[in-house]
């Protein structure tokens, strides 16, 4: 009944041509027009789901090439690589525009997508693939360049907390690596490894991290190679199979292993959209997964009390303010993670 009559006195102001008063209402209820996502970046070959939120219904499509769904969302074919704007209006004649990029190729690939770092400890990220040059952000604030291409990233020390890094390439598309700092545990904690298992491509790599122990720490693996430093960078072999990750301190072995499966499924999995932006709450993405492994995917979000996702269907919806790292899991571990980015 409210968003009904919401709707007459904005079609009244507007006849009345007091667009000052539409405007005010539209910033109390029921929101502004806009589109969930907006400026989306896909593959050629994906079908992308947008929705209309906020404004006046009924919607109608002013210019671009969609299919309706049901009364405020289109699925856009993504065909041919390229800049596709899109432009839908309002029952108060209110209008909104998203730029669809849809781009072909490959995206980049980081070196990894999740590392667990001791406090006092930095890491260097790298990527590969997609379309040069890189751009790097960390929680959504874009960093200085590095030189051309811009193909690596310093994470420098920092306080306990998570921290997100993203790269996005020349075409937009982007990958996302949650970073975790903790107290090393040095002379308090027993040694321990993190993570205890992985999943990896042959020759993907995972980063190993010691906790507590003396400190002085040996890595050592039973299949492909490992460096000792702390954390150790493991490149897996490139043979399939299960291996062992080991890491010893001065008190020397069995220390302790972590497991790593090295698979080959021939792609990874890729996570589509793969550049979101949101810019209210209860806003909606519609995920989808390809490659990898597909008999299953499973959905997650790293903070689920800001954004929640299905887990099954990929249905993300935007809870409360802030960045959220989107990841997808294919049937076999292999994972790939993008970022949902709050831009109110």
């Amino acid at each position: 009944m409210e968003t009904v009559l919401a709707a007459g006195i904005a079609l009244a102001l507007a006849a009345c041509g007091d667009l000052s008063l539409v405007d005010s209402l539209y910033r109390e209820a029921p929101g502004v027009l806009r589109f969930s996502p907006a400026d989306p970046v896909i593959a050629v070959g994906v079908d992308l789901t947008l929705s209309v939120m906020g404004g006046i219904a009924p919607y109608s499509i002013v210019s671009g090439a969609v299919t309706p769904l049901d009364d405020h969302t289109w699925e856009f074919p993504a065909t041919s690589a390229g800049n596709f704007p899109l432009q839908v209006s309002d029952g108060a004649g209110k209008t909104v525009e998203t730029l669809v990029t849809v781009y072909s190729g490959g995206e980049p690939a980081l070196n990894v997508t999740e590392v667990t770092l001791p406090e006092g400890v930095g890491w260097t990220f790298m990527v590969t693939g997609g379309t040069l040059p890189y751009d790097w952000e960390l929680d959504g604030l874009f960093q200085p360049e590095g030189a051309a291409p811009n193909a690596s990233y310093d994470f420098l020390p920092a306080p306990q907390g998570t921290y997100v890094v993203e790269v996005l390439d020349f075409a937009g598309v982007s990958q996302a690596a949650i970073v975790t700092v903790a107290p090393s545990g040095v002379g308090v904690d027993v040694l321990s490894i993190t993570p205890l298992s992985a999943v990896v491509m042959p020759g993907g790599t995972v980063a190993f991290t010691a906790f507590g122990g003396d400190g002085n720490y040996s890595f050592s693996a039973t299949g492909g190679s490992i460096d000792n430093a702390n954390p150790a960078t493991y490149v897996a072999p490139g043979a399939v199979g299960t291996y062992a990750v080991n890491v010893a301190d001065g008190s020397g072995p069995p220390g302790v292993s972590a497991a790593v499966v090295v698979t080959a499924t021939g792609t990874l999995p890729v996570l589509s959209p793969g550049s979101v932006t949101v810019s209210a709450l209860d806003d909606e993405v519609q995920f989808s997964a390809s490659g990898g492994s597909p008999s299953s995917y499973t959905f997650s979000t790293n903070k689920p009390a800001l954004g929640s996702i299905d887990p099954v269907t990929g249905l993300y919806r935007q809870l409360a303010a802030g960045n959220v790292v989107v990841t997808v899991e294919d049937a076999v571990g292999l994972k790939d993670n993008t970022l949902v980015k709050w831009n109110p």
